[in-house]
This record gives structure tokens, sequence and C-alpha cells, in this order.
């Protein structure tokens, strides 16, 4: 198998032990079954069976890697596969790497939401990016940044509802209901995956660490959680 998707499943399953199991890649069999549901709208939501059903096989202890022969196997067959919280920021990641070796001297990359700054803008000025506030059309934060990246997580782009409660597509492993602790979180950093990873972990697990993990990883977050503002760390740690 390719050393960069290897790379990316060894990332992957670092996070999961970082994040106390919030980062779970190994959740495919439970954000199959809601997709499937969300997808179809029609106002029913997954039964508690479904549910606990796909929750037996969810763990990473399934995903097997063995990065000297090259190899990855997942050991339970109702297993699955979901880097949606951890691809495009883990691409953003390699972009980045690449760009010394070429002639650019300042870049914007944007994969999906997923903003990476490279150098400064021609005239020698930060870039701006800012963060939207949900789809009020407000602005929760504009940030000058210089070599630094933005991931937003939000409850507000995919989802579907059911007797008018909103139910997203970011799934708290420990539940395996969609989690609501925050309606979005961003975070900037240096690397672009840490900043994915982290987006979707910290929208899972709430505010209860975000001060230990801005402390730790050199993180800024800001986030919406019970309709109030938080933010941790600061840019540039």
């Amino acid at each position: 198998m390719d050393a960069k998707i290897i790379g990316l499943l060894s990332f992957s399953l670092e996070m999961y032990g970082e994040t106390d199991g919030a980062l779970n890649i190994m959740i495919g069999a439970l954000t199959r079954v809601w997709h499937k549901y969300r997808t179809e709208n029609d106002n029913r939501l997954p039964s508690s069976e479904e549910l606990e059903s796909a929750a037996m096989h969810i763990s990473p202890d399934s995903l097997v890697i063995d990065a000297e022969a090259s190899t990855v196997y997942i050991s339970d067959p109702e297993a699955s596969l979901d880097v949606g919280a951890v691809a495009k920021g883990y691409a953003a990641r390699l972009i980045l790497d690449a760009l010394p070796d070429t002639s650019l001297l300042s870049a914007v990359i944007d994969l999906g939401g997923n903003i990476v700054t490279y150098g400064t803008k021609p005239d020698g000025s930060p870039w701006k990016v800012a963060v939207g506030k949900g789809t009020s059309g407000e602005y929760l934060k504009v940030f000058e940044l210089t070599g630094l990246s933005v991931v937003t997580s939000g409850d507000y782009q995919r989802f579907y509802e059911v007797d008018g409660v909103r139910y997203h597509h970011i799934i708290d492993p420990s539940t395996g209901y969609p989690a609501g602790k925050c309606s979005q979180v961003s975070v900037v950093c240096a690397d672009p995956a840490l900043a994915d990873a982290m987006s979707t972990a910290l929208f899972v697990s709430g505010a209860g660490n975000f001060e230990e993990l801005a402390e730790k990883y050199g993180l800024y977050i800001i986030a919406i959680t019970d309709d109030k503002t938080v933010e941790a760390g600061r840019l540039g740690q």
C-alpha cells in the first residue's frame, strides 16, 4: 500500500489516543447507518438496535497496519473506515510539505473549507481568512495568518431533521448519536492535518479539554457551544 495512505492511517490512530477516542476513523459502521437515514430523508431515526449493532464494530484495534510490509487490513469484516475527519487535512499537509520544492513563494489552499496559508500575500501582508458563524452570514472571526491553517467542523451543512430536531453528520463514537456539545469548532495551527483532526475531536468532546489540548499542541480554538463563544489558546503558539 502507498506510504502516504499508511501515514494517514497511522496518524489517525495516534489522534485516537490523543483525543481519548473522540477521533475514531473506524467509525464507518455507525456513520454508514446515519448516512442511509439522512439521504433517505423520510423523517425517521435509526433504531437503537441498529446503532448498538453498528457500535460493536468501531474498535480501532481492528485496523492492523504493518508499515514495514506496507500492508493494512481490517480484522473485523463488519468494520469499515471513515476518514472524513482527517483526509482533507492530511492531503493539505502533503501539499504544504511539497511547496518548498516549487517556485511558489505564497499561496492559499482551500480543500473544501480546510484553509492553508503559505507565505505572505505578494505585498508582504498576512492573508485574511474569515470563519463564518454557521449559515447566518455573520463572521465569527477574521484571522490574519501567515503559515497557519484553519479548519472548521460544524453541524449546519450535512444534516436532516426529524420532528424539528436536527441530526447532523458528526457522530460521537461513545454514544452512536450526533455529537451535541458544540455547533461549530474552528482550530488554527501550523499543521493542517492536526487542525482537521482536532476540529472534529473537539466538536465531539466539547469545551472541557480545550485549554489542555490548545497548550499541548499549540492550537488556537474558537467554538460555539450552548450559544456561547468559547476560545482557548492563542495564535502563533
